[in-house]
């Protein structure tokens, strides 16, 4: 596999999900959707460390040809769940979620 950071690598996850935890509570800081470098951009915006990333899903466009409503589904599903504290969008689709 590529190494992190590398072009490759993060072309080879294609649509995504990803999160930052906080590696002294496991708390779940942020939950976005990404393809590309995505994923890492959090790391100079809003000071998270690369290893407090982590890769929850990927290739979710090969559930459906190339359409990114997996992607929205399952990070919709995640910050309902966990409310990560620095997610400023509460995900789209989240009323399709009920918690109980």
């Amino acid at each position: 596999m590529a190494e992190f950071g590398d072009k490759g690598f993060w072309d080879s996850l294609g649509q995504y999900v990803y999160g930052y935890r906080d590696s002294a509570t496991s708390e779940w800081l942020y939950i976005g959707k990404g393809n590309g470098n995505r994923g890492s951009s959090h790391i100079k915006t809003k000071g998270y460390n690369v290893d407090d990333l982590y890769i929850i899903a990927c290739n979710l466009e090969r559930f459906e040809d190339k359409v990114d409503w997996q992607s929205f589904l399952l990070e919709s599903f995640l910050i309902s769940y966990y409310n990560p504290t620095s997610n400023s969008v509460s995900g789209h689709y989240k009323e399709r979620f009920i918690m109980s």
